[in-house]
């Protein structure tokens, strides 16, 4: 446009566009993953830029992340074969982004969303890649209880059960054996005090 303030485009204009790709009418289009991901790069593209019309500065805003998280569900929910690395991929965005945007930071929500994208995608890798999410929330998890802090990525059951999924359909060779190291890390992180990470029977 000509600079005209009034047209320039905020995050619930691309939010808009997003949500009907991804869980409006438009979900029923074959390209529409594919459309909402094209929204979606181009916004991160703005939050690079500093496009000041995106950053949520009013506290009844939609938060950001589930722009995110909503284009890597369209994939899961269609076990396209490249939803855990559009997961992966937008999950690297909000995390270089949150220095910018606090609301992006990465919460156990965002992770949920990811490792549905593995569990979905039935990749050879999407074991251990939902195995090394799971590594890094419970790293998150100690690094914040050091700090005195409320972490915001705390992993709970359906976090392992994801994971766990991942390894069973994957093709992996050591799929049983990746399968177990998950129900351990779920067994130590209740025994551990977490209680959002029961095992279920």
């Amino acid at each position: 446009n000509d600079g005209n303030a009034d047209v320039r485009p905020s995050e619930s204009s691309f939010a808009y566009i997003i949500f009907h790709y991804t869980k409006g009418a438009g979900r029923l289009a074959k390209d529409a993953p594919d459309r909402a991901l094209g929204l979606l790069r181009k916004m991160i593209g703005l939050y690079r830029s500093g496009y000041k019309e995106l950053l949520p500065v009013q506290q009844n805003r939609t938060n950001p992340i589930f722009c995110f998280t909503s284009v890597i569900d369209a994939h899961s929910v269609l076990r396209r074969p490249d939803s855990g690395a559009v997961g992966e991929e937008l999950l690297g965005h909000m995390t270089r982004l949150s220095g910018r945007v606090e609301s992006l930071r990465p919460n156990t929500y965002a992770f949920l969303s990811v490792l549905y994208g593995w569990s979905s995608c039935g990749s050879v890798d999407a074991g251990r890649r939902a195995t090394a999410l799971l590594e890094r929330m419970e790293a998150e998890m100690v690094e914040s209880s050091r700090a005195g802090e409320e972490c915001i990525s705390r992993t709970t059951q359906r976090c392992y059960v994801l994971a766990q999924t991942a390894w069973a359909r994957s093709p992996a060779p050591d799929k049983a054996e990746g399968a177990r190291r998950v129900l351990e890390m779920m067994e130590r992180s209740y025994e551990m005090g977490n209680m959002e990470s029961r095992p279920n029977a």
